[in-house]
């Protein structure tokens, strides 16, 4: 008799600890799903300005930078004299899209679309300006115009070019970041921008609009 009481006792130690298993399991899926839902839906550029303030880097020191094959490296839009490295970039714990920590590199969200992929749209920010008042890579990117010409370099030296479709500012509560992972044009990679613009808030420190470009590959 005690010989099936204890393996009764047995079976149901069992039972318990798989249960308990399965509700930590459930638990840690469930908790994953939420913690990367936010992933496909930044909210807003990052309202700091870059933490370093040093110069621009020299072209050669540009050329030695690495990435991933597949990644995007370099950007150049020769109409605003834009020729920049690019950091791949996630999320902050606020789920807002980080941005360089200098004032003189693209940031480009690893969430988004690379450039091998034939549909979404590359998002790119980038700073106006350093702490310093000193101009920023995107310090120009409100004078780009429909019809200019954006490069995108990969990490294998292969070029993808984008012609921009649309640029626009807007107060910065109006950004929708969910269109900004789509192309403006869906049987089109894109390529978006995001940066400052208008003034500085200081209370609030950040600057109360951003100005945003559309592209698409062609």
């Amino acid at each position: 008799m005690r010989t099936i009481r204890t393996k009764k006792r047995l079976t149901q130690a069992l039972l318990a600890i798989a249960l308990i298993v399965a509700a930590i399991s459930g638990a840690v899926a469930i908790n994953h799903f939420f913690l990367a839902e936010p992933i496909t839906d930044p909210v807003s550029l990052t309202t700091g300005l870059p933490v370093d303030n040093s110069q621009d880097k020299s072209d050669k020191e540009k050329s030695k930078y690495t990435v991933p094959a597949t990644q995007p490296r370099n950007i150049t839009i020769d109409a605003i004299d834009v020729n920049a490295n690019i950091i791949p970039l996630g999320l902050l714990p606020d789920t807002t899209l980080d941005a360089p920590k200098t004032a003189w590199d693209v940031g480009w969200y690893n969430g988004s679309s690379a450039p091998k992929d034939d549909s979404g749209a590359l998002l790119m920010d980038g700073h106006v300006n350093n702490t310093l008042g000193t101009p920023g890579i995107f310090y120009d990117l409100h004078k780009l115009q429909s019809g200019d010409e954006i490069k995108i370099e990969t990490g294998n030296k292969k070029d993808y070019k984008y012609i921009i479709k649309k640029v626009e500012q807007v107060p910065t509560e109006q950004v929708d970041m969910r269109s900004m992972m789509e192309s403006i044009v869906p049987d089109k990679q894109g390529l978006n921008i995001i940066t400052c613009g208008g003034d500085y808030d200081h209370k609030k420190a950040t600057f109360d609009d951003r100005v945003l470009v559309y592209a698409v590959r062609v």
